[in-house]
């Protein structure tokens, strides 16, 4: 049974950093462990929900995102 690393993130508005990010996080999944994403998104204004959304269709975890309309 291999050890599952759970990964905690938020963002907000990061359309501009998000495919990095997330490449990062696809390249540590060659590593000899299970991964769980957990992420939270609020009041973003760019692409940054659905860009998140299609990434975790084939992963383990959550994505949480509100509307709060808060600065």
């Amino acid at each position: 049974m291999r050890d599952t690393i759970a990964v905690y993130s938020l963002f907000r508005d990061s359309e501009p950093h998000l495919a990095r990010t997330l490449a990062q996080f696809e390249d540590l999944e060659s590593l000899d462990y299970n991964f769980e994403y957990y992420f939270y998104e609020n009041d973003s204004k760019d692409n940054t929900v659905d860009l998140v959304k299609k990434w975790m269709e084939a992963r383990q975890g959550e994505f949480l995102h509100e509307t709060l309309n808060s600065r």
